[in-house]
């Protein structure tokens, strides 16, 4: 949710907006063509991102209803189970059922070195408030 409108995704891979003060959808659904859309999430302000089962991830303009820029193919080789952003919104960092954690710059959509390792599930995943650390359990 970001201000007066609430954006959800679906398996059916359509992300919707609605107004949240009616409680009706803004404008028709918008398709994703390639990949389901498993979460919708806030990211510092008027920017949402979504994820999908196999591994893209999207920016979307709250305002505009509009994706920003192209998907982000993480290349992580489970399905995403978590995906989060810093509080500034610099860096996206993502995890899988195997425990494969990876970071990105969300300004280049670069990966930050490799992919990362956990026993287990990623369940959550966490930054530091300056963004300098990221924690995984």
């Amino acid at each position: 949710m970001t201000g007066r409108r609430i954006g959800s995704g679906s398996l059916d891979k359509t992300v919707w907006w609605w107004d949240a003060a009616t409680g009706r959808p803004i404008g028709e659904p918008l398709r994703v063509d390639d990949d389901d859309v498993r979460e919708l999430q806030p990211v510092g302000g008027d920017r949402l991102v979504s994820f999908g089962s196999v591994n893209t991830v999207r920016l979307w303009d709250a305002r505009t209803r509009a994706p920003i820029g192209e998907p982000l193919r993480l290349g992580l080789y489970d399905p995403l189970r978590r995906v989060t952003f810093d509080e500034q919104g610099h860096k996206i960092a993502a995890g899988t059922p195997s425990g494969a954690v990876g970071l990105w710059d969300a300004a280049t959509m670069q990966p930050v070195g490799e992919p990362l390792t956990q026993e287990g599930v990623v369940t959550a995943i966490g930054f530091s408030r300056d963004g300098r650390m990221a924690a995984t359990g």
